[in-house]
């Protein structure tokens, strides 16, 4: 069977139809990948915003931890506060927090 002009014809006229619904396709599935790499991101920021926020409130507690201990330090089992007699010792720079990445010792290196 013989492809006749007719038959041609029909399908040149529907050439601009398939153009555009293949284009459509191809757009769309760059839009598509477009939108995961942004969700991606999105996930990833707040991955990295609840990893900060949850060493933010570790380093709270430590140091909420470390001021109560200072606190008790001075008091006796009675609760009465000892008075101190080397005012030198309070008049030392105050006491830095010690900042820890979370990380460490998480992961251990079994290759080598």
């Amino acid at each position: 069977m013989a492809v006749q002009p007719i038959d041609l014809q029909v399908m040149y006229t529907q050439m601009d139809k398939l153009a555009q619904t293949v284009s459509k396709q191809q757009n769309g599935l760059q839009l598509a990948n477009a939108m995961q790499e942004n969700e991606i991101i999105q996930q990833t920021k707040e991955q990295a915003a609840a990893v900060q926020k949850a060493a933010q409130n570790e380093a709270e507690i430590k140091m909420r931890d470390n001021d109560q201990k200072s606190s008790n330090n001075g008091q006796t089992p009675n609760g009465k506060k000892r008075q101190k007699t080397d005012d030198k010792d309070s008049s030392e720079t105050p006491q830095q927090p010690e900042i820890r990445e979370l990380y460490l010792g998480q992961h251990i290196d079994i290759t080598g």
